[in-house]
């Protein structure tokens, strides 16, 4: 029997797979044992690896690493989202204030109806005005705070880092409704913070 019959995994010096051995011979028997441990010893290497990749998976750091990198995700998507709204607010604004002739937006025809629909949108009732922006801020704010009020001086500082990269980019352009939403959320933040701590000081009054 050849060599390479007994066990196929096995490679032979210089291609010499015509070497035979009896199969009952102590010889053979010998190096199927072997064999048979190096594999049993092959597969338990391997679970053991496995094993410590999976536990690495689900360490204690790692799940907290995770959750990590997941808040900050949440927490620069409400940025970019913040960022949006004041860009909309300030092109709002822009159209409100033109006469269709000295400026350029790109997709929109200025025309004198988009101008009163930005004077409108603006306004103080408007979909882009101080207070309506400000809702949807603080909405979105309290949302991705799930009740953990700790949380609150970390999305204040979503909110600034958001409405400071627009001014930024404008300059002495920026415009004064932005400037005044900005004041109202950040009020609304100061609101928050004090419903905290009278909750805080209500809870300390209890027997």
């Amino acid at each position: 029997m050849k060599i390479n019959e007994i066990h196929p995994n096995i490679i032979t010096p210089f291609n010499q797979d015509n070497i035979s051995f009896n199969k009952n011979s102590k010889i053979t028997d010998g190096l199927i044992a072997k064999l048979s441990i190096k594999e049993e010893r092959t597969l338990q290497d391997a679970y053991v690896k496995s094993s410590e990749y999976q536990n690495d998976i689900y360490s204690r750091d790692n799940i907290i690493n995770q959750l990590k990198a997941s808040e900050q995700q949440r927490i620069e998507s409400f940025q970019k989202m913040i960022q949006d709204l004041i860009f909309k607010q300030t092109d709002g604004y822009k159209l409100s204030i033109s006469d269709g002739s000295k400026i350029s937006l790109v997709g929109i025809n200025v025309t004198q109806e988009t101008i009163d629909s930005a004077k409108v949108a603006i306004s103080e009732d408007g979909e882009y005005g101080i207070n309506a922006v400000a809702d949807r801020i603080m909405n979105m704010a309290k949302a991705l705070a799930r009740g953990d009020n700790s949380k609150l001086e970390l999305l204040r500082n979503a909110v600034s880092k958001g409405f400071g990269y627009v001014e930024n980019l404008y300059g002495d352009n920026y415009p004064e409704v932005c400037k005044d939403t900005y004041s109202e959320v950040m009020n609304r933040f100061d609101e928050w913070q004090k419903s905290m701590d009278d909750s805080l000081e209500e809870a300390l009054k209890l027997p």
